[in-house]
């Protein structure tokens, strides 16, 4: 994934609201983790358009959630 998809600006801003900064936090991995079971649901017609590889949208699959 690129570098867009990096934990949003309430989760890293210092001084943040711990807790805001933590659900925000889990809700972004949560959201990351669902966009890689729906990536690994296309088609190799849909990868194509969209410039990707079966075997690079298996490597991003096999991600944990945490892992960017």
């Amino acid at each position: 994934m690129s570098a867009s998809h990096s934990l949003p600006l309430l989760y890293r801003r210092p001084g943040a609201n711990p807790a805001i900064a933590m659900v925000t936090g889990l809700v972004w991995l949560a959201e990351r983790q669902k966009q890689r079971r729906k990536l690994a649901l296309l088609d190799d017609r849909l990868l194509a358009d969209i410039g990707l590889e079966a075997g690079q949208v298996v490597a991003e699959a096999a991600k944990p959630f945490w892992r960017d």
